[in-house]
């Protein structure tokens, strides 16, 4: 049997190829290619900074085109909104502004994707204390605070001395039966409707005459979304009421003055 013979380049010339960075890529990623491992992390910030710097640039000259064509959603106008959302959250991003260096406004502990160190994870459940920069993400989106188990716990706190507890209570209690089991449904929503809706309930939350009647439709075929009406209105009741003043409050700002002596010691 004939056996085909092709053109086959010495061993040692293809090795040669190997360790040869692509002449057709820019130099700064071949020289990420040669780079250590915390060499080329700190590359890719920098690489990140310069194009975050060129984009601001040319965002004032674009700044008119761009407000003329907001309110009909241009591309350019989404285009903005996400470079400022960008601009505003790249401070929590650890990919970004790298965890325990000198870039970090929050002196955090270093990035536990990277490296071995878990303590970003466990300093506030062993010793007690909230981070400054877990207090940050609190105060830049109540959703953060809400996801954060101490954060609605502490707002929760809060709500019991301004005598709104239950609007909290109830919009936690609706989260639970949009993710509970099939055969626990009927028994939260009845537990849901005695405890929150009913005229006669026990914590009756502040919902206006259109939501009540919306709800009370919903419950002729009681399921998992029957109060989600109701609970979309307690929640921007709590997001543009209670939240801010929860910032405002004594708790908030004892929370952070206690994290920001912490940082300094």
């Amino acid at each position: 049997m004939r056996q085909r013979v092709g053109h086959v380049r010495p061993i040692q010339h293809r090795r040669q190829l190997r360790t040869q960075p692509n002449r057709n890529h820019p130099p700064q990623m071949a020289a990420l290619a040669q780079a250590p491992h915390l060499q080329r992390q700190a590359q890719v910030f920098k690489l990140q900074q310069q194009f975050v710097r060129f984009v601001s640039q040319q965002l004032p000259a674009q700044a008119g085109a761009t407000a003329l064509h907001a309110s009909a959603g241009h591309p350019e106008a989404r285009g903005t909104r996400y470079i400022g959302f960008y601009e505003h959250r790249r401070l929590f991003d650890p990919h970004i502004v790298m965890l325990g260096s000198q870039q970090d406004p929050f002196q955090s502990h270093t990035n536990p994707w990277t490296y071995d160190n878990v303590d970003l994870w466990t300093h506030d459940k062993i010793t007690g204390d909230i981070s400054t920069r877990r207090l940050q993400l609190w105060e830049d989106s109540f959703e953060e605070l809400l996801s954060d188990n101490i954060g609605r716990d502490t707002l929760q706190k809060f709500l019991d001395k301004e005598y709104s507890g239950e609007n909290l209570r109830f919009w936690w209690e609706v989260q639970k039966l949009r993710k509970c089991s099939c055969r626990m449904v009927p028994v939260l929503v009845t537990e849901i409707y005695n405890e929150f809706i009913d005229t006669n309930a026990t914590s009756p939350v502040n919902v206006d005459c259109k939501v009540m009647e919306i709800t009370e439709e919903n419950l002729k075929n009681p399921n998992r979304w029957s109060f989600d009406e109701a609970a979309d209105h307690i929640f921007c009741l709590m997001k543009n009421d209670s939240y801010q003043r929860f910032l405002r409050s004594d708790i908030y700002k004892d929370l952070l003055a206690q994290s920001r002596k912490k940082s300094l010691l």
